[in-house]
């Protein structure tokens, strides 16, 4: 008897986006100075809440990050400049307004806690 050959589909995983995900538990959340956002790590994002309306304002995400958002700070006194610390020990800044990374620092060999 020949078993016939399995397809291998779930190596073709693509992330579209996360459904009913408000919070990843490996992270904190962090609220801006305005007290209109509140941004909470959501895996491999970072998503933005609107505290008024309870909608999703905004993701950030870099196209080729794979590991989970394990701590996010804002900037006080700007809170356009987030820093979003990996689980791959990477710490990521991001400016909220043009939604893009403006710079990526690898020195960490474990998941950042603290920032």
């Amino acid at each position: 008897v020949v078993a016939p050959a399995m397809v291998k589909a779930y190596l073709r995983y693509q992330s579209q986006g996360v459904f009913g995900l408000i919070a990843s538990n490996a992270c904190n959340t962090a609220v801006t100075d305005d007290g209109k956002l509140v941004l909470s790590g959501a895996n491999e994002q970072i998503a933005a809440w609107s505290l008024r309306k309870g909608t999703l304002e905004a993701c950030y995400r870099a196209p080729t990050v794979q590991h989970q958002v394990t701590h996010i700070v804002c900037k006080p006194g700007d809170d356009n400049v987030v820093a979003a610390g990996y689980q791959d020990g990477c710490v990521r800044v991001w400016y909220r307004a043009e939604n893009k990374m403006a710079l990526a620092l690898h020195g960490h060999k474990t998941a950042v806690t603290c920032l």
